[in-house]
């Protein structure tokens, strides 16, 4: 049976890029444009869940 996490996973931008397999510079470029998955700011600095990550690459789905 799977382990469930109490929280979800959160990601810096270096492993989000690297979940969703861009760039981090990519990842950047769509936080400056409004683009892209959801992200938190933690103090400065910016994170990502993995269940955003997922949102958004299913909203990237071409029928």
């Amino acid at each position: 049976m799977p382990e469930t996490r109490a929280t979800p996973s959160v990601l810096t931008p270096q492993e989000a890029a690297d979940y969703l397999k861009v760039g981090c510079s990519t990842m950047k470029r769509w936080r400056l444009r409004g683009e892209g998955p959801r992200y938190a700011k933690v103090g400065k600095a910016v994170r990502y869940r993995e269940v955003d990550l997922d949102e958004y690459v299913k909203g990237q789905l071409v029928s």
